[in-house]
């Protein structure tokens, strides 16, 4: 057997090491401890990031575990955030590569979530993002707020890196689709196209870069940035130009609104924007 043989069964041996001892640590911690355990557990890893935790219902199956009615609470938050339920499993891929990580699933008012969590000493990732949702399913979270009702569906997909401490995105590359956008209209449905919004980070500073582009009946096109100095979403700040034009597939009462192409510049925050015409 040669030295590189030997090099890659010790490896090997290792890898399949780190999987047994995680696996039993696991099944341990998850699936032979009481409740009130697991509880006082939970409790215990959010302290530092000065979080609190609390279900309703808490379920094991396997090495996965299951919270439903969740409530999470911080200081850093101007809100609760109230999740229908939780779901985190053992990603088995990572632990054989010796970096372990989750499968992590929740769901917030029709919005389904799903990545591969892990957590490094700079940050904590979500890879291999992915949420959808109808569009009619998340406006009616804001209802009152929307002078027309939105249509199709809203795909966001991308990675993810934030501070641990903090809570600031630090990093990553985000991309939102809204498929077949339809706008209700009193006794009138218009039907946009797809539209794409791209947001990406190089790592350096707090400024990200987002595009918008699609539509077929309206067709838009912007460029700008978000400063991202806090995890709070109300101190983020927006700029850019939006391009608003009547695309091949307009209707005549779209085609009324647009008879000559818009442009708007964009500011404020991302909780309150601001739209301003250019003229």
């Amino acid at each position: 057997m040669s030295r590189a043989d030997g090099a890659v069964r010790h490896a090997s041996g290792w890898q399949l090491l780190a999987l047994f001892v995680t696996a039993l640590l696991l099944f341990v911690v998850w699936r032979w401890q009481p409740e009130p355990w697991l509880r006082s557990t939970i409790a215990e890893s959010l302290r530092p990031y000065h979080m609190t935790l609390e279900y309703q219902k808490l379920e094991t199956a396997g090495l996965a575990i299951r919270l439903e009615g969740v409530r999470i609470s911080s200081d850093s938050l101007p809100l609760p955030l109230q999740l229908d339920s939780i779901r985190l499993a053992p990603d088995w891929l990572s632990l054989l590569q010796l970096r372990p990580a989750a499968h992590l699933t929740l769901l917030w008012n029709g919005v389904d979530v799903q990545a591969t969590l892990s957590r490094s000493d700079q940050a904590i990732e979500l890879a291999d993002m992915h949420a959808s949702a109808a569009a009619e399913a998340l406006s009616a979270q804001f209802s009152g707020m929307l002078p027309v009702q939105p249509g199709g569906e809203l795909q966001l997909s991308g990675t993810l890196q934030i501070d641990p401490v903090s809570g600031r995105p630090l990093n990553g590359s985000l991309q939102g689709i809204w498929q077949q956008a339809s706008l209700l209209f009193p006794g009138a449905k218009e039907s946009l196209g797809n539209y794409t919004l791209a947001l990406k980070h190089d790592g350096q500073g707090n400024s990200w870069q987002w595009q918008l582009t699609g539509g077929t009946a309206v067709v838009l096109h912007g460029t700008g940035t978000l400063a991202i100095p806090s995890n709070l979403p109300q101190q983020w700040q927006l700029a850019g130009d939006v391009g608003i034009v009547a695309g091949a597939s307009v209707s005549a009462t779209l085609q009324s609104m647009l008879q000559q192409p818009l442009r708007f510049s964009l500011a404020g925050s991302l909780m309150a924007p601001r739209l301003q015409l250019q003229r």
